[in-house]
């Protein structure tokens, strides 16, 4: 069997993606303020860099002087970022209490990250600011608080 080359010269393109900055994951704010309030509290991650493919990353609360159920409602989960996206919104549930005990706070952390790295800012610090005036006694013993009366 015989062949002929009937084109010897070709066009090849290289692309040089040795400088292509990685996609970079981070908080948007160093730290949050909320008023202790039953409510939401929106956090946002944002991705730069190289945003053509997907990029996952975990994120997680931990407690410090406020504490899950009692301060927060504890959130857990993964992001994901689609080709483009630069932004995610995480939405955190903040408790209210009846409690004197001043501002106090807890952590978001990112972790895992996957297709991308993370930047410095891989954690925030949510300060819930305390409601006071709030009563001195246990809120347990205000029976308005807990009780209906029926009216006669």
């Amino acid at each position: 069997m015989s062949a002929t080359i009937a084109k010897a010269q070709g066009v090849g393109t290289i692309i040089n993606d040795d400088n292509v900055t990685p996609a970079t994951v981070v908080f948007s704010q160093p730290t949050y303020s909320v008023q202790e309030d039953l409510g939401v509290l929106t956090v946002t991650v944002t991705r730069s860099g190289d945003t053509t493919g997907s990029t996952s990353v975990d994120y997680a609360a931990v407690d410090g002087t406020a504490t899950q159920k009692a301060d927060f409602e504890y959130a857990a989960g993964t992001v994901t970022f689609a080709p483009g996206d630069t932004s995610k919104t995480l939405p955190i549930l903040i408790n209210e209490d009846m409690y004197l005990e001043g501002n106090e706070t807890f952590t978001l952390t990112l972790s895992n990250p996957a297709g991308g790295i993370l930047g410095p800012q891989s954690s925030t610090t949510i300060t819930i600011l305390d409601d006071s005036p709030e009563t001195l006694t246990n809120p347990i013993d205000d029976n308005q608080s807990f009780v209906l009366h029926a009216l006669s």
